[in-house]
C-alpha cells in the first residue's frame, strides 16, 4: 500500500479548500502523462466527491474520433463501464452514487466517417461553387486558399486529438464512515499504471498515489 502525506487541518476550513479543489481540479485536467491520471477527493460527514482526469488514451486505446468498426466498439464498451462506479473504484464503506459524470468528450461520440460524410457534401457544394468561378478565371486561386486552409485546420485538429483527457465525476452519500478508497479502473485500462491522489476530510488532508499493483488508499 503506497504511504501517504497527511497533515490535519481544522473543520472549519473544509468548505474553503473543496473550493481551492475544484480549481485543482482545471489543473489536473491539464496534464497529460500517459499511463497517468489524477484524482481528487473531497469528503466532509457522509457526502463524497471524487473527480477523475484521465488520458483518452489509457481509456479507448485512441485520442481521435473513432475510424474504425473495433474503435466504435471500444468507444460503446468504456462508456457502459464508466456508468457502474463500482467499474471505477469501491470504497471500504456502504456509499450510493446520487449524481456522476461521466459522459465522453464530443471528440468521441462521432465516428470519422461521420467527419468524412460531411466533408465529403460540404466538398460537393464547393466543388458547384468553384465551377462557377471558372468563368471568371477564379478557380485555380480559391482551390489552393481552400486547400491551404484545410491543411491547416486538420494540423491544429490533429495536434489537439493528442492531447485528450477524460474527467469523471462521482458525488456520494454514504450511510457509514469511509476511510479507504480502491480504484477498480485498473482492472479495464490496462495501460493505465498510476493515478495521483490529492484528499481532504473533515479529519485532514494529504497527497498520495494508487497504482495497478497497489490500487488502495487509505487516509
Amino acid at each position: 500500500m503506497t504511504p501517504t502525506k497527511k497533515t490535519q487541518i481544522p473543520s472549519k476550513l473544509f468548505t474553503g479548500v473543496v473550493v481551492a479543489l475544484s480549481s485543482l481540479s482545471c489543473v489536473a485536467a491539464e496534464k497529460h502523462v500517459h499511463g497517468h491520471g489524477e484524482l481528487l477527493i473531497a469528503k466532509e460527514g457522509n457526502e463524497m466527491q471524487l473527480q477523475f482526469s484521465l488520458p483518452a488514451a489509457d481509456l479507448l486505446g485512441f485520442e481521435h474520433a473513432p475510424k474504425t468498426k473495433s474503435e466504435r466498439m471500444q468507444r460503446v464498451r468504456i462508456q457502459h463501464i464508466l456508468t457502474k462506479s463500482q467499474n471505477v473504484f469501491t470504497t471500504d464503506g456502504a456509499c450510493s452514487v446520487v449524481s456522476q459524470e461521466t459522459a465522453l468528450p464530443d471528440l468521441f461520440l462521432h465516428s470519422e466517417s461521420d467527419h468524412d460524410e460531411h466533408g465529403e457534401h460540404h466538398a460537393h457544394d464547393e466543388h458547384g461553387e468553384h465551377h462557377a468561378h471558372d468563368e471568371n478565371g477564379e478557380h485555380h486561386a480559391h482551390d489552393e486558399h481552400d486547400e491551404h486552409h484545410a491543411h491547416d485546420d486538420h494540423d491544429e485538429h490533429g495536434e489537439h486529438e493528442r492531447h485528450t483527457n477524460i474527467a469523471l465525476d462521482y458525488q456520494l452519500q454514504c450511510a457509514e464512515d469511509v476511510a479507504s478508497i480502491t480504484v477498480t479502473l485498473f482492472n479495464h485500462a490496462i495501460s493505465l499504471e498510476a493515478i495521483e491522489v490529492q484528499w481532504i476530510s473533515d479529519k485532514g488532508q494529504g497527497i498520495s498515489a494508487v497504482t495497478a499493483t497497489q490500487p488502495t488508499l487509505v487516509w
